[in-house]
């Protein structure tokens, strides 16, 4: 895919990088927020895995979202190769899940794979944290 012109059909619907989004996590325990931002053009989904907890997070769907706020999170449009690298490490992750039950993992595959692809051929972004502000102590 063409990442200039799935760019601009992108740019040409309202769709712009730096827009930071909040998703509320929906768990009564851990009622964590998550702040994102784009970096790329591209679309994101309603709801996230909260980050802490691992239920649902919702979006709040930017508009009334305070600009001025410190993200966590980065939204970006992958490369082919690092789409291939994402689909091998969430197979991986499940393939873990399912030696009790190998066909589980044959089905699930294929799967993965296809959601994987027509996210990201539809100008779909992916989530990663933002390591610039995790603090690593390698001393």
């Amino acid at each position: 895919m063409d990442k200039q012109k799935n760019t601009l059909e992108l740019t040409n619907r309202g769709l712009r990088t730096n827009n930071k989004n909040i998703y509320d996590c929906q768990n009564n325990v851990c009622n964590k927020s998550t702040v994102t931002i784009d970096i790329d053009v591209g679309t994101t989904p309603m709801m996230i895995l909260c980050p802490s907890c691992r239920k649902y997070s919702y979006s709040r769907f930017y508009p009334d979202v305070a600009q001025n706020l410190t993200p966590t999170h980065e939204w970006y449009y992958p490369t082919k190769e690092v789409i291939w690298q994402l689909i091998n490490n969430e197979l991986e992750t499940f393939k873990k899940d399912c030696r009790k039950h190998p066909r589980k993992f044959f089905t699930r595959r294929k799967y993965i794979s296809q959601n994987f692809l027509s996210h990201w051929k539809k100008g779909g972004l992916f989530l990663r944290p933002i390591f610039s502000l995790i603090n690593i102590d390698l001393g």
